[in-house]
């Protein structure tokens, strides 16, 4: 059986479209001062909607029965759902704001002086060596939230689909990432 592991090059990936989320003039809202204002173009209003994949890997003794939908390999059920015309949900915001906050620490450096610089590509392979599980339980707690996944099905999500899904949800929602960085930064 073949491990689904997250590699260290999936994850600079990952960073470098953080990066360009900053190019993107989708509108967000921002609070200051206890006042709200909207940043990005305000005219850009199109609803973003995008399908996404998630393997799940969860082991036989897990379960009453056998899914309908299951592959058996190994001791494990291998289920594929997609999930479809996936867009926010404004249900959700607080939950992807807070996932977004847990993981953005390990793609960015805190200078002294309150700037943050993205990792470089060496940065994020010594930083991933010593971070160990949260980079990977922010990830998916990222992921499970937008894609409203429960808590007794998120850890039996692969690396890779969610590795995948975070891709996808980066490239088509770039404004929750900025709105995420300004709400947290």
């Amino acid at each position: 059986m073949t491990t689904d592991k997250i590699s260290t090059i999936e994850l600079v990936d990952i960073n470098e479209k953080l990066k360009k989320t900053e190019e993107d003039s989708t509108p967000y809202a921002s609070i200051q001062d206890q006042k709200i204002s909207v940043l990005g173009d305000a005219n850009k209003t199109e609803v973003k909607k995008a399908d996404y994949s998630i393997r799940f890997r969860i082991p036989q003794h897990a379960l009453a029965e056998k899914p309908a939908a299951a592959k058996i390999i190994g001791e494990y059920y291998i289920i594929d759902m997609t999930y479809e015309d996936i867009s926010l949900n404004p249900r959700n915001d607080l939950k992807i704001m807070a996932a977004i906050a847990e993981m953005l620490p390990f793609f960015n450096d805190l200078k002294e002086n309150g700037e943050i610089d993205s990792l470089s590509g060496e940065e994020m392979v010594k930083r991933l060596a010593y971070a160990g599980d949260q980079v990977i339980e922010g990830i998916y707690n990222l992921v499970a939230a937008f894609l409203n996944v429960g808590e007794e099905l998120k850890f039996f999500m692969t690396g890779a689909s969610v590795i995948g899904a975070l891709a996808t949800m980066i490239d088509t929602h770039p404004e929750v990432f900025n709105e995420a960085d300004v709400f947290f930064g």
